[in-house]
């Protein structure tokens, strides 16, 4: 398994750029096609509401504000990768609703990366992007953190395992990463020492090697939440990653975070790889 397409989503912020180099550098080693894909956030509405609103050429307006943001965040990808010879890469613009463009993009490729959204974003679509996708995509999605310079170096990568269904996905669509990986930490947070939880790890860790992979495994006693607690052990072991399932469900028209993934989402330290 390798991961031969990527997608990066692309937008106006400041931290886009890092964004794009971090996919750069993981695209290389891995021989992928790097699609930077930028939405133009667009939302269709019906021509009685624009008329209702402003009229057609405020909304025109407005379009072509869109457009021309959209494009050049296409531009700046191409841009930066244009002196990489060990990558390919395109940028495409897509003329729809932010989240629904990049949920249905991503549903082509290997791997998405996403920018996590930064405490001061007012704007809805940014605060919810990357949950969305994440829930809702089908693919694995590596979130880059929105503050703090990251490469990839094939250093240590911690891997969260609690039994379930997430967790299983996202240990699977990690392989290429843990592969590269110079130590691969095999985690489960626990309230209490938990025998079961040593034994269920032993039989994650066989199935690893069966992929080149060797995991050294940890039951982690902890009172804090399992977020958190995964968070400081990958500052202690000097991780470049964090891989684990994303956890939520459908609530009405919303979808609703697991705590150790709202956590994560929230408070991450280094580039976090989920799968749901």
């Amino acid at each position: 398994m390798a991961y031969r397409q990527i997608l990066v989503h692309l937008d106006d912020t400041e931290r886009c750029e890092a964004r794009i180099h971090y996919a750069a550098e993981l695209g290389a080693l891995e021989g992928a096609h790097l699609i930077g894909w930028a939405p133009t956030g667009w939302a269709d509405m019906p021509a009685s509401v624009g008329r209702a609103v402003a009229g057609p050429t405020y909304l025109q307006l407005s379009m072509d504000y869109l457009i021309e943001q959209a494009r050049n965040a296409a531009r700046r990808f191409d841009a930066l990768l244009a002196p990489r010879t060990d990558v390919t890469h395109e940028s495409r613009v897509h003329h729809g609703e932010a989240v629904e463009s990049l949920i249905a993009a991503a549903r082509t490729v290997d791997l998405v990366v996403v920018g996590q959204p930064a405490p001061e974003d007012r704007s809805t679509v940014q605060r919810e992007l990357a949950t969305q996708v994440v829930l809702r995509s089908g693919r694995p999605v590596l979130v880059v953190p929105h503050i703090g310079e990251f490469r990839w170096t094939n250093g240590p990568v911690v891997a969260a395992w609690d039994g379930g269904r997430e967790a299983a996905r996202a240990m699977a669509d990690a392989l290429p990463l843990l592969q590269r990986a110079s130590r691969v930490h095999l985690v489960s947070v626990r309230p209490r020492e938990d025998a079961d939880a040593r034994i269920a790890l032993g039989a994650v860790q066989q199935w690893l090697e069966r992929h080149r992979v060797q995991a050294h495994v940890h039951v982690e006693v902890s009172s804090v939440p399992a977020g958190e607690a995964l968070l400081s052990r990958a500052a202690d072991w000097g991780a470049q990653c964090l891989v684990m399932g994303g956890y939520g469900h459908p609530r009405w028209a919303e979808f609703v975070l697991g705590g150790a993934t709202r956590t994560m989402l929230g408070q991450m330290t280094l580039p976090v790889l989920m799968s749901h």
